[in-house]
């Protein structure tokens, strides 16, 4: 009897430290760990306004090339420059202008969790139109003001 007794309490104890050891969280490694504090970042980003199916190419067209400096922690300065192909959808004759931009704009970003890092953003837009056949105008220089926000993902 008392040797099943110390059997049993042998049993308990070694499958109750397995069971202690089964309750630890699950923690994902970083990806790409050391990226947060590079002082320069780059990137590029496509998109676009607006799609038409009935159209071969999509309206909008939208090709930034982006460069990121961080100024402190979690406050970077980002250049977007970049090339937007637009129809005016409120036009009936589809009439269309090419524009380069070259927005300057501040880059808040959170505490990272995971491998996601979400970020709010804000500031000039510039836009240089080289040509615009609504209005028949070249060289016209737009000004807008950018606000937006996002989640910058950490890829392997």
């Amino acid at each position: 009897m008392r040797k099943n007794k110390l059997y049993i309490l042998i049993f308990l104890a070694l499958f109750s430290g397995l069971g202690l050891q089964a309750q630890k969280k699950f923690r994902p490694s970083l990806n790409l760990s050391g990226s947060d504090e590079e002082p320069w970042n780059f990137g590029v980003m496509f998109g676009f306004n607006q799609f038409d199916i009935t159209q071969d190419l999509p309206e909008g067209l939208n090709i930034r090339f982006t460069v990121e400096r961080n100024l402190v922690e979690r406050l970077d300065l980002r250049l977007e420059t970049g090339i937007i192909f637009e129809k005016e959808p409120s036009d009936k004759n589809k009439q269309s202008f090419t524009e380069l931009q070259l927005p300057l704009l501040l880059k808040y970003s959170s505490n990272r969790a995971s491998n996601v890092n979400p970020f709010v953003l804000g500031g000039y837009h510039p836009a240089y139109r080289l040509y615009d056949t609504r209005t028949a105008e070249k060289n016209l220089v737009v000004h807008y003001v950018e606000a937006g926000f996002g989640f910058d993902f950490y890829l392997r």
